[in-house]
């Protein structure tokens, strides 16, 4: 009766009312797919007999069953298939959570192990910092001149360190005889620098192998400090103490102004958090106004001016209270065994003019950590005392950039920190006649002692030196050029700018000038002019914008075509050292901030 649905059963209505209130309706659904499915089921086997007669091939059989068994998959899986499911679900976040806390744990060692790269300071106050580097100038201004007037050696080599940052400059005062207001339009802040350091490497060479141009010099080094003091009596400038602090902000444009009352009643606005008067001695009546902001790991302190000769209300004035707090700044120096004080007079010590007796004496005892003596200055008011920062003679080998260049892949943050460091140092290094500086120096000046530096994942060749050269033929170190009976002009501006745009080319492309590639291939290596044209069809084909990015590239071009927007070409000159820095110093001090800010956060 089941497999006949006109069986005579299924026409009798009694029958029919029996079968619905004892089966129900759902059973009457399930009879009628089970009755399309067996018919599929008869379909599909005669369509396998049929093709089994004539391929007698037993894969069709397998086919077919495999569909009929997932008919029958799909038939019960509305029965146990929702559980199924939820299982598989539930084992699905079970492991997604352990991956997840897996890869937790993998990213906490490496945070943990990751050296975090140290950030170069920031300035927001351009003027200030242009003003530090234009006072050590002054000083190493003044350092040249006098390690000039020492007796010529030729068997040492004074390897003076390129400052990353002016962390050697401990204080700073405002010069009286040169005072001029801060709200001038773009004028650097005339500052001197009370004491400033100048770390350096005395070598002497191994030339054994009678070789005068090998790439890797190994030599034995003395590390030295040079401290720069203004000598007191030699500055009429009389610092007055606080007699109350006082703190609020001015609604003058806007921005954050302090008031601070002093000593003879006096109130004076200022921005800085630091601050202190001083006046030109006993008996005037004319005050300036010193601002310093102290960092806290090296005590330097940044120096801003203005002038005050107007007494102020004792109100004030309606202004808003803050709780800025306004101090003094410290009179002592940071307590460092590798930064020696000065604490004896210039007369107890001996005068050295000659650079060889002075490393024999070092070899006959052990200095430690004290005063050696001091250099023969011809400044009156400096005096420049040596002291030796190491127990005994290093033997390290010296390598020079052009070498790197050639053996080693620099990273980014290491071209960037170097260029930066190339910049700085050739402002206040460089910017003046006969400096530490050569004229037409390159890369292959600039050296490095790796083996005294520790390397990190952002410093991986360490601080730059350069050899300056005191009474010798302005030679390179490493290569010298054949001589010559007519050397052409130099098509440069500025040669010092020229030198920087060749190294800054080289650093952005990690090689040699001559071995970068170009559109325009120029046979050979010769004179400043064959490097001229190398240099230009290399800016002209976009190359270092791709390598480096568009802002060192402009910065190059600056450089190299002495391009500033003014008619000055002497780096000597301050209007072209004030925009120097601007377009120069400033931009890539800001490119690596940017970049070691970036590398911090991924």
């Amino acid at each position: 009766m089941l497999e006949d649905e006109n069986h005579p059963q299924w026409k009798d209505p009694d029958f029919l009312n029996l079968w619905n209130e004892a089966l129900g309706e759902h059973f009457d659904a399930g009879v009628r797919v089970t009755q399309a499915t067996l018919k599929k089921i008869e379909g599909i086997l005669q369509r396998v007999q049929e093709c089994r007669e004539e391929t007698k091939q037993d894969s069709f059989i397998k086919a077919s069953k495999a569909a009929v068994d997932e008919r029958f998959w799909k038939l019960g899986w509305g029965w146990k298939g929702k559980d199924d499911l939820r299982t598989l679900i539930n084992t699905l976040r079970v492991q997604n959570q352990d991956l997840k806390n897996m890869r937790d744990q993998r990213e906490a060692s490496r945070k943990t192990w990751v050296r975090k790269p140290r950030e170069p300071k920031s300035y927001s106050d351009s003027d200030v910092m242009l003003a530090h580097l234009l006072a050590v100038r002054e000083v190493s201004k003044t350092l040249h001149d006098s390690l000039t007037g020492m007796s010529a050696c030729s068997c040492h080599d004074i390897n003076l360190r390129l400052q990353f940052d002016i962390n050697e400059t401990l204080e700073a005062i405002l010069d009286p005889k040169l005072a001029s207001p801060i709200l001038q339009a773009r004028s650097s802040l005339p500052t001197i620098i009370r004491i400033a350091r100048f770390r350096l490497i005395v070598t002497k060479e191994d030339k054994d192998d009678g070789s005068t141009s090998q790439p890797i010099r190994n030599c034995s080094g003395t590390c030295m400090v040079i401290t720069s003091v203004l000598q007191a009596g030699e500055s009429n400038t009389g610092v007055l103490q606080l007699k109350r602090r006082m703190s609020v902000e001015s609604q003058n444009h806007g921005l954050p102004r302090k008031r601070v009352r002093f000593a003879d009643n006096q109130v004076v606005e200022t921005s800085s958090p630091w601050a202190a008067v001083i006046s030109d001695g006993a008996g005037s009546e004319e005050e300036r106004v010193l601002h310093l902001e102290p960092e806290l790991e090296t005590k330097r302190l940044k120096v801003t001016s203005k002038g005050n000769s107007q007494p102020a209300t004792s109100d004030g004035g309606a202004v808003e209270q803050s709780e800025i707090m306004v101090a003094t700044p410290p009179s002592d120096l940071v307590a460092n065994s590798t930064i020696p004080r000065v604490s004896m007079s210039p007369s107890s010590v001996a005068e050295i003019d000659n650079l060889c007796s002075l490393m024999q004496k070092l070899v006959l005892e052990s200095p430690g950590n004290r005063c050696l003596g001091q250099i023969k200055s011809r400044d009156t008011a400096r005096r420049h005392f040596i002291y030796c920062n190491q127990p005994g003679v290093l033997r390290t080998p010296r390598v020079s950039l052009e070498t790197i260049l050639d053996e080693m892949t620099l990273v980014r943050d290491d071209r960037l920190r170097i260029s930066l460091t190339l910049s700085k140092s050739l402002l206040h290094l460089g910017s003046y006649s006969g400096s530490f500086f050569q004229e037409q120096w390159r890369s292959r000046d600039i050296f490095f002692f790796q083996g005294l530096q520790n390397p990190s994942l952002t410093d991986t060749v360490g601080e730059p030196y350069i050899v300056p050269i005191f009474g010798k033929a302005p030679d390179s170190l490493e290569a010298k050029p054949e001589p010559s009976d007519e050397i052409p002009p130099s098509p440069a501006r500025s040669e010092q700018l020229f030198s920087l745009a060749l190294t800054f080319i080289e650093i952005g492309f990690g090689k040699r000038l001559w071995k970068i590639p170009s559109p325009f291939k120029i046979p050979g290596e010769a004179g400043s002019i064959e490097e001229f044209m190398k240099a230009k069809t290399i800016l002209d084909s976009k190359l270092l914008e791709r390598e480096m990015g568009v802002e060192f590239a402009n910065v190059v071009k600056r450089c190299f075509y002495c391009d500033f927007g003014i008619d000055e070409d002497d780096l000597c000159k301050k209007e072209l050292q004030e925009v120097f820095y601007t377009k120069v110093v400033a931009p890539l001090e800001g490119y690596l901030a940017r970049h070691l800010g970036g590398f911090a956060l991924g």
